[in-house]
């Protein structure tokens, strides 16, 4: 799994970097994990019946946890008002 890991990182970074950023920011690594990790996810028999990939099971974990600094389904936005997505520190590319 560590293996993986380190792939997500370094193409998380490579993908900033195309983007024009030296920094990673969280959907980068949204729009990626499920691309790096899907070939360790093993479908059920009724997953594969259903017509489900290992890319669409990732994709549905990745929409259901929250960004950090982002409010989460009905609560209120001004919670967030100070210290929000944008003021958090972000890694940058070495």
């Amino acid at each position: 799994m560590k293996a993986s890991v380190t792939v997500l990182v370094r193409m998380s970074k490579a993908w900033a970097a195309v983007q024009g950023r030296d920094y990673v920011i969280p959907d980068d690594l949204q729009l990626l994990l499920a691309r790096v990790f899907a070939h360790r996810i093993l479908l059920t028999p009724d997953a594969h019946v259903a017509g489900r990939t290992a890319e669409h099971v990732l994709g549905r974990v990745v929409a259901a946890v929250p960004i950090p600094g982002e409010p989460r389904p009905g609560q209120p936005r001004e919670v967030y008002a100070r210290g929000g997505r944008q003021d958090m520190p972000t890694g940058r590319v070495r």
